[in-house]
Parts: structure tokens; C-alpha cells; sequence
């Protein structure tokens, strides 16, 4: 029961955690279009925008968001393009279907270790030319860790997504100045070089 709380407790903040990706990601998303016209700094255009980006589900998000930084002009440092893309395709590939199997897996306990249940059905080649029916799969988790460190991975991609904001704002107030040095931004993402989380032949 005490694993069981400590999983159930873990997963909540992963929950809790995504919600605020969420958020960020919209953010960015705005305020990349900001970076891009002055005029959605005006309350109406604004909300017109803030309805349209809210339609839209994570990964259309992130595809807009991703073209919003192609489109922005001027010299950079790095390209803003590139850094923007290595952050949001990590949010979108790997950590988006982690967070989505933690949500809608079958949880289940055998003494102290847990494990979770993919039901999926699937056609696999684990051999050349020898086909099987797969009806699930499964991960088990001999301690809590990898599943904590999930946890604190996602709170290294709010930081990132902070940080990227940060940079897009910097980047708005001069926007009128593109000769001007962008303000540097730190040296890799947190969240890209923290990998714990991952099975180890995944890392």
C-alpha cells in the first residue's frame, strides 16, 4: 500500500506538472506571434489570436509555434529557430507519449514492484518473417525512481519553457533594434540533458 501511494502520489504530480506545460507552450506560442507584429500587443488582436492558439491541441501548437520561430528576423547568437525546435520536438516526442502512458496505462503492484500495462494491439517482427499478435505491453518498475526523476524531468522542461519566454520578451522590447545582440540563452535545454527517466537501453 505505502509503494501504491507513492506511485498514485508521483503520478498526480505528473499531472499537475503537464497542466503548466500546457500553459507554457501556449505562451510561447503567443508570444512568438508577438515577436513577429506589434499589433498582438493590442488587447483585441490579442484575444483573437489567444481564442485561436486555445483551439488548438498540443501538437498543432507546437507546429505553429515552430513556424511563428522560423519567421522571426534578424541576427541571433544561435538560431533562435533551431533551439526553439530541439525544445519543443523533445516536449512532443518523447516527453508528451511518457506523460499520456502514465495517464491511461493499467497500473498494477506484485509485492513492491510496479508495473503498467499498454493495451494495445499490435502486429510485431520480433524475428524476420515471424509475425505475432502483441495484445499489450509492459513496463515494469522495480523502484520508484525512474518515475520520480519523470517527475523532475517535467519540472526541467517549465524551466526551459521559462527560460524561452524570457528570451522572447527580451527579444519583443527589441524589437526595434535588430542589430542589437539577443540575450544568450543558457548554454542546452535542462530537460534534454536530463534523461534519467528513460529505460537504459533508451538512453
Amino acid at each position: 500500500m505505502e509503494q501504491y501511494e507513492k506511485i498514485s502520489a508521483a503520478i498526480g504530480k505528473a499531472c499537475f506538472w503537464w497542466i503548466e506545460i500546457e500553459r507554457l507552450v501556449r505562451h510561447s506560442t503567443l508570444n512568438l506571434a508577438r515577436s513577429l507584429s506589434r499589433a498582438f500587443d493590442d488587447d483585441r488582436p490579442h484575444r483573437i489570436l489567444d481564442l485561436a492558439v486555445g483551439t488548438l491541441d498540443m501538437r498543432q501548437k507546437i507546429v505553429v509555434a515552430k513556424a511563428y520561430a522560423h519567421l522571426i528576423p534578424g541576427p541571433h547568437p544561435e538560431d533562435l529557430y533551431d533551439r526553439v525546435e530541439a525544445l519543443f520536438n523533445y516536449i512532443d516526442n518523447e516527453v508528451r507519449p511518457e506523460r499520456n502512458r502514465y495517464v491511461h496505462d493499467q497500473w498494477g503492484f506484485i509485492d513492491d514492484a510496479a508495473f503498467r500495462l499498454n493495451h494495445s494491439l499490435r502486429i510485431v517482427r520480433p524475428q524476420a518473417r515471424k509475425r505475432q499478435l502483441r495484445l499489450h505491453t509492459k513496463r515494469e518498475y522495480q523502484q520508484i525512481d525512474l518515475i520520480n526523476e519523470f517527475v523532475k524531468n517535467l519540472q526541467y522542461v517549465i524551466d526551459d519553457l521559462n527560460e524561452l519566454n524570457n528570451h522572447i520578451d527580451w527579444l519583443i522590447s527589441h524589437i526595434d533594434q535588430p542589430s542589437k545582440s539577443l540575450r544568450q540563452f543558457p548554454p542546452s535545454w535542462k530537460s534534454l540533458t536530463h534523461r534519467d527517466w528513460r529505460e537504459p537501453d533508451k538512453q
